[in-house]
């Protein structure tokens, strides 16, 4: 028991030595100097770090401010390179039969004159040149090409019927379609891969339903040209205001186009099979 109290007040003793050499500390401010240099360590430590961490920020910043820039660059770019191709475009720029040939002016069917702009006719400032600058709108259009043969009837006593002088090759019907016409609807259904209906429904679009070939006819014209193709037409007929006898009139050969018409087609195709399809 003894041995306890003790050891109780040794400890208590030494316990109150140490909380008197602290207070001396405190009051002295030592502690407070030692706990300034302990954690001061800390905190330059922590600083370097904050100064690490931020100038990383700051680098990944930059470096996203440097890509963001660099990936503007490229879309004011590839934006010039769109308004470049789409002015070109609209610039309606065609591709000629025959590569690196420019397109021709052509001998105009109207012309427009522009009135001079009021500007302009400020004779202190303006003087006219005399020259004359034009440029050419080239469209096409599709009308039906209409020519109608008229022969006078007559009436034979001695038979007791109605007679005419004989019509050309091709006009055996009231209402027929010529060579050109043919060869379009053969074009569209054959070599652009149009079907029979569309076909004929395109053409009465274009011609505003002037023109309304039937599927059945469409559908025939590849027999009729290859039947056709090595047999030349002959005529024997007498008609009034036409050549005698022995007149010959080749059919399309060579690829079911003539040599007037391949100019013309070669242009068409590609613009048919375009405006169609999309």
């Amino acid at each position: 028991m003894y041995d306890r109290e003790y050891f109780l007040t040794t400890s208590l003793s030494y316990q109150l030595q140490a909380a008197h050499r602290e207070l001396a500390d405190f009051r002295s401010g030592e502690i407070y100097r030692k706990m300034r240099a302990d954690y001061g360590e800390i905190i330059r430590e922590q600083n370097f770090t904050i100064k690490k961490l931020r100038k990383e920020r700051d680098d990944f910043s930059f470096s996203r401010k440097e890509i963001t820039r660099q990936w503007m660059d490229v879309l004011e770019e590839a934006q010039g390179l769109i308004l470049k191709l789409t002015a070109q475009v609209n610039h309606n720029y065609e591709i000629p039969p025959c590569p690196h040939h420019p397109r021709k002016p052509m001998e105009p069917d109207q012309v427009v004159e522009i009135a001079v702009e009021e500007k302009c006719k400020d004779g202190s400032r303006y003087i006219p040149t005399g020259n004359i600058i034009s440029r050419q709108v080239i469209g096409i259009s599709v009308v039906p090409a209409v020519t109608e043969y008229r022969t006078a009837e007559f009436y034979d006593k001695k038979k007791g019927r109605h007679v005419h002088s004989a019509f050309p090759c091709g006009a055996a019907d009231d209402v027929n379609y010529d060579e050109s016409m043919k060869v379009v609807l053969f074009l569209l259904n054959s070599r652009c891969n149009v079907s029979l209906e569309k076909t004929a429904q395109f053409v009465c679009d274009v011609t505003a339903g002037a023109l309304s070939p039937s599927v059945g006819m469409i559908n025939g014209l590849c027999r009729e040209y290859a039947v056709t193709a090595w047999r030349p037409c002959i005529l024997q007929g007498k008609t009034k205001g036409m050549p005698g006898s022995g007149i010959r009139l080749w059919k399309i050969s060579a690829g079911f186009w003539s040599m007037t018409m391949r100019h013309a087609f070669t242009v068409m195709v590609p613009i048919i099979r375009s405006a169609w399809y999309t």
